[in-house]
């Protein structure tokens, strides 16, 4: 079955129910992707912002990500967490060690537990599978501050697997041209080939 392609949704029911759902399934990729079992791929941006968080650290200039690049752990975060959110961080996480990353937009809502995630930073792209989803403001706040006045990025997802690459890398694993970046803010899910080639890597990368 070709996920690339929506033309192959085909339902026997009629009227106005069926164009209702021929509809969603044109306009939502990620509802085919779910409706097949098969995780959604999202590629995002996160360049320098201005951060004010407690892990916040400039580097050149830049400010590091270091939720990203796991040089947090379980440990310098846990006045944050609720007991079931440090219990489930503690078995996925065994050695403390922690990658998350988060989004203040209400599509951040959308990602989900084996979901796969490509994110531009502006020294590399973080490729890793959502293990773990929390709706956490006061996480949000201590790790990065906020970004304007009651916003922040408090739709945290944590990620398993990462692999760290070249922004040039990447956009070849994908098909695109090398010097491709997102823009700012940018957030979508990847389609057909592209998507493909990304589950394609991260298998062989966890094989």
């Amino acid at each position: 079955m070709a996920y690339g392609s929506l033309d192959f949704v085909v339902f026997s029911i009629v009227g106005n129910r069926q164009k209702r759902i021929n509809l969603l399934l044109r306009d939502d990729y990620r509802l085919v992707s779910r409706l097949a079992g098969e995780p959604v791929v999202y590629i995002l941006s996160a360049y320098t912002e201005k951060l004010s968080g407690r892990f916040a650290r400039l580097k050149s200039g830049l400010y590091e990500h270091l939720s990203l690049s796991g040089r947090i752990e379980l440990s310098d975060i846990r006045e944050y967490l609720t007991d079931e959110q440090y219990r489930r961080l503690r078995n996925i996480f065994p050695d403390g060690r922690i990658v998350f990353w988060g989004t203040s937009r209400r599509i951040g809502s959308r990602i989900k537990e084996g979901d796969i995630v490509a994110i531009y930073t502006d020294y590399c792209v973080y490729l890793g599978v959502v293990a773990y989803v929390i709706n956490n403001e006061r996480l949000a706040l201590g790790v990065w501050g906020q970004i304007s006045r009651n916003k922040t990025w408090n739709h945290v997802f944590f990620l398993t697997n990462v692999v760290k690459l070249d922004h040039e890398d990447f956009n070849r694993i994908i098909g695109r041209d090398p010097s491709w970046m997102p823009r700012r803010w940018y957030f979508a899910c990847l389609r057909g080939m592209e998507r493909d080639k990304v589950l394609n890597y991260m298998q062989e990368c966890m094989e």
